[in-house]
């Protein structure tokens, strides 16, 4: 695997890295049961993916945020994909003789090193990928053993392999019809390629290919109950998270002619892999002519070669329906997201047109006569030319940058690029540029509300408030469920001084963004400023459940108890000595401001005074102009008390 070495130099990129690792807290916070328990339950990233959580948690816990390391483990992790299907392959031939060795390396080379497999390894947010395909192809190799020695054992661990790769990504939801194609050749135990080909089909051997064929699907009902539940949660999740397009936004027509079209644009990534881009956007080009006629052309050619070649040839037959049948989850049917095609859905599918071609070009080779030699050199020549493409193509996912730029390059009116080179500009403190490129994604795709929220953003840190909550409230008219922009709303809301506007959307977001820390902590600042301490208290503490590490959230939680107009409780007792003790421990001016509040409250102004000089003065260190203000206001009132 020396060809993806390279990618342990690229770094994060700006595009769902942050989500994942970057700013992703239950990433960060380390093994425990609540953490264990959040990956299992949580949605996040409009996803169900525990494993693939569980995953990147370690790799946190072992290399910190240092990008070679979560890299090392994909780049690992499609090694040993490359392994296992070298494996099972060899397994096959060695049981049927129907694939030869030379075959079997090719089939593994090509999946080992296509360049259309880069997204998946390159890019650290699609860790799910390789992780899922991981435990797919180990379900594969039980439940090969078990077709082999028939023992429930095989069977079962199969089975719990498949439950693991479901629980990694849906990517290999469709194993259980693999399988029954493998059934079909090379294990020949249903269908006509049992037939020798020379001879005529009778209706008793069709008849028997038909039970067969049922009796194959039908012991297989576990993986197929697997499959309906993972399919089921998938389109929950994403639902949730807002990313599945609904009818009114894209019709059935529309998604079919897509799924029809993207076949056909899949087989020219994989034939012809020389301009893979990162994002291929809809737009008016996903419904042009040509994508769709050289679609229903490619898939209605291919199928009719090899239903007609399914005696002489049936591993044509099984890698092309491979190839078909485990695109469908990803083909467009159920549109997520604004793109058209994706290089990482065909991790699994360039399996299956690998063995089709390897199959077919193998049976020509052998009626032209065509030598080992002669063969074996192709072969080379072909792996050593994907070598080279998959290592330029690495050099793409270097950084966002390069990333945007490439994107750019290849689809001009591409809206995610100019999002990417948004947030690079951005990043590096160029504001105009980041705009420009912002209303730029916002021309070509009006409803990309990533970008509407970032823009918004950049407007309030320039006090351009007013332009930012028209932003906002397009951007919500549009997608009224993100929770991350109607909290974003609430915060300009609340700096504009509509204190009670944005408590009203506080409250709306809390109702989407259940697992949102940052949420719960500005909901329950406001609640304090705005006098509702015990409103305040029951949302902090909210807070304080996501991010017990949190200090910030436990002093403000201390702040909030100890605003409640109540006589000193054992919870209030406990609050003031919790933020006495943070106060000297760290010098911290929150914790200090909190205690000059108490003791102003309580009647001790000289105690109060002394508390607000400490935490002025570590304010100052601190470059918090906005605990500074506050108390040179209590300072004020506390002066004025002593008088």
């Amino acid at each position: 695997m020396l060809v993806y070495s390279r990618a342990l130099w690229c770094d994060f990129v700006l595009w769902d890295d942050p989500d994942y690792v970057l700013r992703n807290r239950l990433v960060q916070s380390g093994f425990s049961v609540r953490s264990l328990w959040r990956a299992m339950t949580t949605f996040e990233c409009a996803n169900w993916h525990p494993l693939t959580w569980l995953s990147l948690m370690l790799d946190f816990q072992l290399y910190g945020l240092r990008p070679w390391g979560f890299h090392l483990t994909n780049v690992l992790l499609h090694g040993l994909n490359s392994a296992l299907l070298f494996v099972w392959l060899t397994t096959l031939s060695a049981k049927t003789r129907q694939i030869g060795m030379g075959q079997v390396w090719f089939i593994a080379a090509v999946f080992a090193v296509h360049p259309v497999h880069v997204e998946s390894v390159a890019w650290i947010s699609e860790r799910k990928d390789v992780l899922a395909t991981f435990f797919g192809l180990l379900s594969l190799l039980a439940y090969q053993k078990w077709m082999d020695s028939r023992q429930m054992s095989g069977k079962v661990v199969g089975t719990i392999f498949f439950a693991m790769s479901l629980c990694a990504k849906p990517l290999f939801v469709t194993l259980p019809c693999v399988l029954v194609l493998v059934e079909f050749w090379p294990l020949r135990i249903w269908g006509w390629s049992r037939v020798n080909p020379l001879e005529e089909v009778t209706e008793s051997q069709a008849e028997q290919s038909r039970l067969g064929f049922f009796h194959c699907a039908i012991e297989k009902w576990p993986l197929f109950l697997l499959s309906l539940i993972s399919c089921v949660t998938t389109i929950w999740a994403q639902q949730q998270g807002g990313a599945v397009h609904s009818l009114s936004q894209l019709a059935w027509s529309e998604r079919f002619r897509n799924a029809v079209a993207n076949y056909g644009s899949y087989l020219v990534i994989l034939i012809w892999p020389v301009r893979l881009c990162a994002f291929y956007p809809l737009g008016n080009d996903t419904w042009s002519n040509w994508r769709l006629v050289g679609g229903i052309g490619a898939v209605v050619f291919v199928s009719l070669v090899a239903i007609a070649l399914r005696r002489r040839c049936p591993g044509v037959l099984m890698g092309w329906f491979w190839f078909l049948g485990t695109l469908v989850p990803m083909i467009g049917l159920v549109q997520v997201g604004g793109i058209s095609v994706a290089d990482r859905y065909l991790y699994v599918p360039l399996i299956g047109v690998t063995i089709a071609v390897v199959i077919g070009s193998t049976a020509i080779m052998d009626r032209m006569g065509i030598s080992a030699v002669v063969r074996t050199g192709l072969g080379v020549t072909i792996t050593a030319l994907l070598c080279g493409l998959t290592w330029q193509q690495i050099g793409t996912w270097s950084n966002t940058e390069t990333l945007a730029r490439r994107s750019l390059e290849i689809v001009p009116d591409n809206w995610n690029g100019h999002l990417l080179l948004a947030t690079v500009h951005e990043e590096a403190g160029r504001w105009t540029e980041a705009e420009f490129e912002y209303d730029l994604t916002l021309k070509l795709h009006p409803t990309a509300s990533t970008a509407r929220n970032n823009l918004a953003i950049l407007m309030v840190s320039q006090g351009r408030i007013e332009s930012a909550l028209e932003h906002y409230r397009i951007g919500l008219d549009l997608k009224p469920r993100s929770g991350l922009m109607r909290m974003n709303f609430a915060n300009a809301l609340s700096r504009h001084g509509q204190v009670q506007d944005a408590l009203v959307q506080y409250e709306l977001a809390c109702h989407d963004e259940l697992d949102n820390e940052k949420l719960f902590r500005n909901y329950g600042s406001l609640l304090i400023e705005a006098d509702k301490p015990e409103m305040a208290v029951a949302v902090l503490e909210r807070a304080v459940e996501l991010a017990p590490r949190d200090l910030a959230c436990q002093l403000l939680l201390a702040r909030a108890v100890l605003k409640c107009p109540q006589s000193p409780s054992e919870r209030w007792l406990d609050a003031e000595s919790f933020v006495e003790k943070i106060a000297n421990k760290f010098d911290c001016a929150e914790a200090h401001l909190i205690l000059a509040e108490v003791k102003f409250r309580t009647g001790i102004p000289a105690a109060s005074q002394v508390a607000c000089e400490a935490a002025m003065k570590a304010a100052k260190r601190e470059k918090r102009d906005d605990l500074l203000r506050r108390g040179e206001n209590l300072m004020s009132k506390t002066e004025q008390s002593r008088k």
